[in-house]
């Protein structure tokens, strides 16, 4: 079952973006559907090799924290 934002949108038009580019629900797509088993350990490894930015860390975490809730409800 696709989340929000993979259903949102389209990952094959983000092939040639940088990942610094993505906007956060860009990026919560792509870590859900590449690593679905640990999106977040994904996104630090990302933060920590510096292929994204802290604020788009950040604004990215906030957003796979609330899928994990919804997920809970």
């Amino acid at each position: 079952m696709k989340n929000v934002f993979q259903r949102a949108i389209n990952l094959e038009d983000l092939i040639d973006k940088p990942k610094s580019d993505y906007e956060p629900g860009e990026l919560v797509a792509y870590v859900t559907t590449a690593f679905p088993g640990d999106p977040k350990g994904a996104l630090r490894i990302m933060k920590d090799n510096y292929e994204i930015g802290s604020i788009l860390f950040e604004r990215t975490k906030i957003l796979l924290e609330g899928l994990q809730d919804a997920k809970r409800n």
